[in-house]
């Protein structure tokens, strides 16, 4: 179930760049079974891959962001 206020892992800003869920998400687990779990460690990977497909694109922009703020 998703809080009202957020999570507790929650981090506040005043403007999101990226969003991705990081509650209740289906990993495999022991004896091909699947469990749930939440947290940054659940979002991590969404948001690398996110990154990944940004950088994967030809664009000059991000290209100078990059060099300007690695």
């Amino acid at each position: 179930m998703v809080e009202p206020q957020g999570p507790k892992f929650w981090l506040w800003e005043k403007s999101i760049d990226i969003g991705v869920y990081g509650e209740n998400l289906l990993t495999t687990y022991r004896s091909n079974n699947y469990r749930s779990f939440s947290g940054t460690s659940a979002s991590a990977p969404l948001l690398t891959g996110a990154i990944g497909l940004l950088y994967s694109i030809p664009c000059n922009g991000l290209v100078i962001f990059q060099k300007l703020i690695p």
